[in-house]
């Protein structure tokens, strides 16, 4: 992990975890909100934001756990250390927005 401008790798860090723990907590909240407003409406856009915003709260669960892996010290499996989990989570995050664009596009294709 790369430090930004100005700051110590620790204090990065530091601030690397209290931002993807705020990406967590914001993404649930939309969830819990979207969803309750779609129990109460009952609209299909509601339903499917809430949808899109499960999807953005595993993402950034994802990416959540990657960035505290990728901060642990070499071991004896991981002698250049754990940097590539943030490798990973991007992928994962890749993977699920061409899901949600396959099944996207599978339904506008049935209807």
């Amino acid at each position: 992990m790369h430090a930004p401008t100005g700051l110590d790798p620790k204090a990065a860090a530091a601030l690397t975890r209290r931002i993807t723990l705020l990406s967590v907590a914001t993404a649930g909240v939309l969830v819990v909100i979207k969803g309750g407003v779609w129990l109460i409406s009952g609209s299909v856009a509601l339903l499917a934001s809430a949808a899109d915003s499960g999807l953005d709260l595993i993402a950034s669960l994802v990416t959540f756990y990657a960035v505290r892996y990728a901060q642990a010290p070499p071991d004896a499996e991981h002698r250049f250390g754990h940097g590539k989990a943030e490798a990973f989570a991007s992928l994962t995050q890749a993977g699920l927005v061409f899901a949600s664009a396959a099944l996207i596009g599978q339904e506008a294709i049935v209807h």
